[in-house]
């Protein structure tokens, strides 16, 4: 009873060492009888060799298998990535055919480009050629003006743009018609442009010349305002001699000058800047239609014409003298015309009778008021044609010479008094002649 137990626990070993594993339950054990010369020979197969060998072996047929796939599609597969490649590059070249189609189709419009911009720099450099032509204008209006010719005094061409032959010409000949601009841009500029600064060069010789011209035309119309400022100044210094201020005579004339603003010089663009030339063409204007307005004041409306065509000689003159009557100093305030019994008697000037009738030493006496404070007298008449209140212009006949009052003889006593004051009647006609040999034109 004793010893079954032991038993039983070592065949329960022993069966357990005896159960195969699982490499041995898929790969048995294999036992061979392999006969030779020496004899028969047991060999036994182990379950590890077995698996060993069944893993080379699926190696060599994974490998047979890979390489035999590979040796059989790889002409295939290149032929498909050489198509590929192939459809790659015809894509690429049809891709760079059309980015060359869109360069040259805008090198073309950029070509067009080029030929509308010179269009526009050929029509500035027209632009141009007839801002020389308003020059030629300019010459002849600063001409016609007497502005340009020469002064005696001038012993030397002024500066600025005056050179050359005009020796004290303001406007020397050539000095306004030169510069003219001869080659189209488009023939000078045929070659496509390359960069913005070629592009921009046309606009920038079109900006010099117009620079030099505009230059060149401030610089002449500077002196023509000094030569008309000289001008005004000697018409002025005329009025201030009779004792009258130009600058209200002028203001209150109702003359209106001329226009001689000559050509008009418009902006043409911003390049040209015409603005200083308009503000001196104006000046220019405005000196001389004030100096025109006051020749024409002298002219036309203050008494320097002679208030009788014929005569024949003047018996005396204004200033003290020895009085006929009484023979000793006395003011004469007047001029004396001997002439004719009964010869007309003129209104040398526009104004309003203020009297017309007896007047004690006078006679028959004719006052008339004229413009600017100005007022005439004319005594001793046989005969009086106008009355009081009467509008008379240069020319009425207002009397007849006579020998009334206090005189000696037939004659005309004659008076320009400025606000009551007794005047010189001869500063007047020298004034006269003064202010006409100033050429004032517009």
């Amino acid at each position: 009873m004793s010893h079954r137990p032991a038993r039983s626990s070592i065949l329960r070993e022993y069966e357990r060492s005896r159960k195969p594993s699982l490499l041995g339950r898929i790969f048995r054990e294999r036992s061979f009888y392999v006969r030779g010369a020496s004899g028969v020979r047991l060999v036994t197969i182990r379950p590890w060799m077995q698996a060993s060998a069944l893993g080379i072996a699926s190696l060599l047929a994974f490998w047979t298998a890979y390489a035999t796939v590979n040796t059989v599609f790889k002409n295939q597969m290149l032929v498909m990535k050489e198509r590929k490649l192939q459809a790659m590059r015809m894509e690429a070249a049809a891709r760079e055919a059309r980015l060359r189609q869109q360069i040259d189709a805008l090198g073309g419009k950029l070509m067009l480009d080029q030929k509308a911009w010179l269009a526009k720099v050929d029509e500035l450099r027209r632009d141009y050629d007839r801002l020389v032509a308003r020059q030629k204008v300019l010459r002849n209006f600063l001409s016609q003006t007497g502005l340009a010719k020469p002064r005696k005094k001038d012993a030397q061409p002024p500066a600025g743009p005056s050179s050359g032959d005009g020796r004290g010409s303001l406007l020397p000949r050539g000095s306004l018609t030169s510069g003219a601009l001869e080659t189209p841009f488009q023939v000078r500029f045929a070659a496509p442009f390359r960069s913005a600064r070629e592009a921009q060069e046309p606009l920038n010789i079109l900006r010099r010349r117009l620079a030099k011209m505009e230059k060149r035309q401030i610089a002449l119309l500077d002196l023509a305002v000094a030569r008309a400022g000289e001008r005004l100044a000697r018409v002025r210094k005329i009025y201030r001699k009779l004792g009258l201020d130009p600058v209200r005579v002028a203001a209150s004339a109702s003359f209106a000058p001329k226009a001689i603003g000559g050509p008009y010089i418009p902006v043409l663009a911003r390049d040209a800047g015409a603005r200083p030339l308009v503000r001196r063409m104006n000046r220019i204007s405005a000196i001389l239609g004030e100096a025109q307005t006051l020749r024409h004041e002298m002219l036309s409306r203050l008494p320097v014409a002679l208030p009788m065509h014929k005569f024949r000689r003047i018996s005396s003159r204004f200033g003290y003298r020895s009085d006929p009557f009484r023979h000793t100093l006395a003011l004469h305030a007047g001029i004396d015309f001997k002439a004719a019994y009964g010869a007309p008697i003129y209104a040398p000037a526009p104004g309003v009778v203020t009297y017309a009738g007896w007047a004690g030493s006078y006679g028959r006496l004719v006052k008339i008021r004229h413009d600017n404070g100005l007022e005439t007298r004319y005594a001793h008449q046989s005969a009086i044609l106008v009355h009081k209140g009467q509008r008379v212009t240069r020319g009425t006949q207002i009397g007849r010479l006579g020998n009334t009052g206090r005189s000696t003889g037939a004659h005309l006593h004659y008076e320009i008094r400025l606000n009551g004051k007794p005047m010189n009647p001869e500063r007047f006609w020298k004034a006269r002649n003064d202010i006409s040999k100033i050429k004032i034109e517009g």
